[in-house]
């Protein structure tokens, strides 16, 4: 076994060196773990990380340093994660390594999942500790890339048993979004006095007097950094008290100023190769020589000097030997020599394939604008977006508009910019670009730009309402003939109206409906996404009238859904939005799962966050009444994941709909119950109707289950007043289920006749068993077990399990009521075995209930001897399924040491010795 060498000396931090130690010891144990430490600049993080790696013997060190000019890179901090695993890569998954060479511009590859490129820093790791175990070191973590910080935070939260520590240094002031804010942290403190006075003494070079330490102490405030760079500025006579202190001694950014002081003894061949690092820092020593070349510099000898200074090392890569020496080569350089730098750099790339770099350092190159350098950027950007980079993007478009010569096309891009920030979830961001978008009145065009820019924004924080008024008032200013313009405000109008529901005032609701077919009318006919536009409304406004147009624009589409993304451009993802709700309102459920599947696939490879939970939220929902609640718990602890990064809900509610819906079925009354109170009263908060409906049809399915008749009943009447979208039919179904089994018989003829509309319109398995089944419970004799019939065939065509089980149950009760009991044991006996098979307890003990009526009992299924953690259940299942680990770890997001790890705690509480014996397992759903 590896051990961990004793603390090297390092002053004070006795608490923060205590724990890393024990971190560190944990690895070598077997077990992960994480800390983050926070605090100010130089109050000792790098260096807690540089005693770190030193005492982490026999340990793989994998560095990380976060660096300021590079945020605006993708995937720069991964570059600088890989690098010493790279040994690693030949046994990555195919997907893993060919997401992760994309990211690293290795490949031509340009299509990838995020996700699956920190799943493949997580399988690195773990292969990595397979032979050793590994200390990550992340510093200067408020400084990465954003998709960087995302993927490392990702691997973070997912370490378990890989014999992995990691260290995150961050500033105390950092924003959460950067990845590293649910992990455990540590703030770190100034050093005592007593402490302060030793490392004076320790690390100056010549005697220190007592009274000058003191004033050393005082001016540092306990800042180990100043504490040691303070006195390289004071001389030996200075600091033995033989002559005077300067007053004051330098402070905060005059910290700085002590590396300038030691830059200036520099040749001018050694500060033009010092400012060529700091202007690049990738490392890459050919680039540099490339770049000084250009220069008139000697490369060679250049930084060999600025190497001999201490400054500067070379090896394995060219960089910094303290991150303040950047900042104080780069901005103590006069800005004609920044930009000279920048020039440099880009003629080194105009070679390579780096187009996105080049293009990012001409820019900086420039002082006044030049829509030559304003097009490569916004090249850059549209590269980045196909990337999978929608932030990268962002920053591209900013800076070509501040360099586009024409306002209205500087307009343009920013508010293109704000859109992409809205794709990657940074939604403070993207209001910021907009509030600095320049839009003159006189510019009709760009003012209904940033209209429905704004509204959009409005609409990805969830304020459905919010965005359908101010798209109501924008939609008469739009030119019809501007089909990007036209295009983007109809399906963001589309998507607010049905968002918003019922809570839309009627003046709203009319000039939305009017707007939308006003810019509908010189739409070409092959136009599917704006005809999806005209339907929808119709269907919204109009009621069932929409129904028959919108089932031939959701066949067409759904048949290739690729080709949303040729028809929809940039408003793709609200596009797809628009399309999941249609498939959801016509019942078919083949195209509501082909539709979001494409949805997940774009939003993955585009690297769009505030889209994939929405797209997660409406595959999960439909997987809740297929009875795959598994699989919908899998993708709903997907979505907290996201949400956690981005912080953006957006249009999904809290909780998710999906999650409420699933314990509805599984009869959990306290859970079901808090969840749809916390879904509506957020709905309510943010102007979503549909978050509304979606708690009560929740609690209506909660109460049917228990057979609580009444309440069922209330609950749906408050769906069945809204005529909501996506609910029409379903919400109208329980309707009829509910006001029959509570003996309000009078109430189901209106609904059932407004459900016949509906499902003829639709006509969808699906829909037309919905019908058959209301009918049925409406009917009597021959006709109600005709209808009974007819449901069972039809819903047995779709792969809603669950309403399968319900008809079955429900024909189960009337065979029993008519006393034919060996018929209905056999109907309540399919009924009972779909609803244990997929954990529908309320439904089940209904069933089962009914069936004890017909003289048959059956007792529960017993559950393991032990209970599984979720996690450990999820495993077991899989592996019985005969999953590999390999593959069982790449479902789940974690490691093949993490599933090792768990497997054997499984078959310890099991009692089980191989997998083919945990097969045999009735396993707890």
């Amino acid at each position: 076994m590896e051990s961990v060498n004793p603390a090297l000396q390092l002053v004070g931090h006795i608490d923060e060196r205590s724990r890393i130690g024990a971190l560190l010891q944990d690895a070598v144990k077997g077990s992960s773990g994480v800390l983050v430490l926070s605090g100010p600049p130089g109050i000792g993080k790098t260096a807690l990380l540089g005693e770190a790696a030193e005492r982490a013997e026999g340990f793989m060190i994998v560095r990380v340093t976060g660096v300021e000019s590079e945020m605006g890179f993708g995937y720069a901090g991964v570059h600088q994660f890989v690098a010493p695993l790279l040994s690693h890569a030949d046994g990555l998954p195919g997907p893993q390594r060919l997401a992760l060479d994309a990211a690293l511009g290795r490949a031509l590859h340009t299509e990838f999942d995020p996700f699956v490129v920190a799943l493949a820093l997580l399988s690195l790791l773990g292969e990595a500790a397979r032979g050793h175990p590994v200390l990550v070191c992340v510093d200067d973590a408020h400084w990465l890339d954003r998709d960087s910080a995302m993927a490392i935070g990702f691997v973070a939260r997912r370490l378990q048993a890989e014999r992995v520590a990691m260290l995150v240094a961050v500033r105390e002031a950092a924003e959460p979004h950067i990845g590293f804010d649910r992990l455990p942290r540590m703030q770190l403190h100034a050093l005592s006095a007593s402490d302060a006075r030793a490392l004076v003494r320790s690390t100056a070079s010549g005697i220190v007097r007592g009274s000058v330490a003191d004033v050393i102490v005082a001016a540092a405030g306990g800042n180990p950094l100043a504490l040691v760079e303070l006195p390289k500025a004071l001389t030996d006579e200075q600091l033995d008290g033989a002559s005077p202190l300067p007053d004051p001694l330098p402070l905060g950014p005059g910290l700085v100023s002590l590396f300038t002081a030691r830059l200036s003894r520099l040749g001018v061949g050694a500060q033009t190769a010092l400012l060529l690092v700091a202007t690049e820092q990738q490392g890459q020593e050919l680039l540099f020589r490339r770049a000084a070349g250009a220069l008139s510099v000697d490369w060679d000898q250049a930084a060999a000097e600025a190497e001999a200074s201490g400054l500067l090392t070379r090896s394995p890569v060219v960089t910094f030997l303290h991150p303040l020496v950047r900042s104080a080569v780069y901005y103590g350089a006069a800005a004609e020599r920044r930009r000279g730098a920048h020039a440099a750099i880009a003629s080194a790339l105009a070679s390579t394939d780096d187009l996105d770099r080049r293009a990012w350092h001409l820019a900086a190159a420039v002082v006044e604008a030049d829509e030559r350098v304003a097009e490569a950027l916004e090249a850059a950007a549209e590269a980045a977006r196909r990337r999978g980079s929608p932030s990268l993007a962002a920053n591209y478009l900013r800076r070509a508009a501040e360099l586009t010569p024409s306002p209205a096309r500087a307009t343009t891009r920013m508010l293109e910019a704000a859109r992409a920030e809205l794709i990657a979830g940074d939604v403070p961001t993207a209001r910021e670009i907009i509030g600095r978008a320049a839009v003159d009145p006189a510019w009709e065009r760009e003012h209904a730009d940033a209209g429905w820019t704004q509204a959009l924004t409005d609409l990805v924080e969830g304020r459905a309402r919010d965005a359908a008024r101010v798209l109501g008032g924008l939609l008469p200013m739009i030119d019809g003939n501007d089909r990007e313009a036209a295009e983007g405000a109809s399906i963001a109008s589309v998507a607010a109206s049905v968002a918003a529901g019922h809570l839309i005032d009627d003046a709203t609701r009319r000039a939305i409906a009017d707007g939308i077919s006003r810019l509908g009318a010189s739409r070409a006919p092959s136009d599917l996404v704006g005809g999806l536009s005209d339907a929808l409304i119709r269907r919204w406004s109009d009621g069932a009238a929409g129904l028959g147009p919108l089932r031939r624009v959701v066949a067409a589409i759904a048949g290739n859904p690729e080709s949303v993304e040729q028809a929809a451009g940039h408003h793709l993802h609200v596009a797809f939005y628009n399309l999941v709700l249609a498939a959801q309102e016509l019942l078919d459920d083949r195209a509501w799962e082909d539709l979001a599947q494409a949805w997940i696939r774009t939003s993955r490879r585009t690297g769009a966050l505030t889209a994939l939970p929405l797209a997660l939220g409406s595959l999960s929902w439909l997987e809740v009444v297929q009875g795959r609640f598994r699989s919908a718990a899998s993708h709903l602890a997907e979505i907290e994941d996201i949400v956690s990064l981005t912080g953006v809900r957006g249009l999904l509610g809290e909780p998710a709909p999906a999650a409420v819906m699933r314990e509805a079925w599984r009869g959990n009354d306290e859970a079901t119950r808090t969840g749809a109170r916390r879904m509506m009263n957020d709905a309510l908060d943010r102007g979503q109707g549909i978050g509304v409906d979606q708690g009560h049809a929740a609690l209506t399915l909660l109460e049917l289950g228990a057979g609580r008749y009444d309440a069922a009943l209330r609950f749906a009447q408050r769906v069945n007043d809204h005529d909501a979208i996506p609910f029409g039919m379903l919400s109208r179904a329980d309707f009829v289920e509910a006001a029959v089994r509570s003996g309000h018989p009078e109430l189901v003829p209106t609904a059932l006749e407004t459900l016949t509309t509906l499902a003829a319109a639709s006509s969808t398995p699906w829909a037309r068993g919905t019908l058959a089944r209301a009918s049925a419970l409406s009917a009597d004799g021959a006709e109600a077990e005709e209808h009974f019939t007819v449901a069972l065939s039809e819903l047995s065509a779709s792969s809603i399990v669950t309403d399968v089980a319900r008809t079955q149950l429900l024909y189960g009760e009337w065979l029993r009521r008519a006393r034919r009991k060996r018929e209905a044991r056999t109907a309540l006996e399919h009924a009972l075995h779909t609803f244990e098979s997929i954990g529908a307890i309320g439904y089940a003990g209904r069933a089962r209930a009914e069936l004890a009526a017909t003289g048959s009992h059956r007792r529960t299924r017993s559950a393991p001897p032990d209970a599984l953690t979720p996690q450990e259940a999820q495993i077991a299942r899989l592996a019985a399924a005969g999953e590999r680990n390999s593959d069982i770890a790449e479902q789940l997001f974690i490691t093949t040491s993490t599933v090792e790890y768990h497997l054997r705690k499984v078959f310890v509480k099991l009692g089980v010795r191989s997998r083919t014996e945990l097969a045999r397992m009735d396993l707890p759903s």
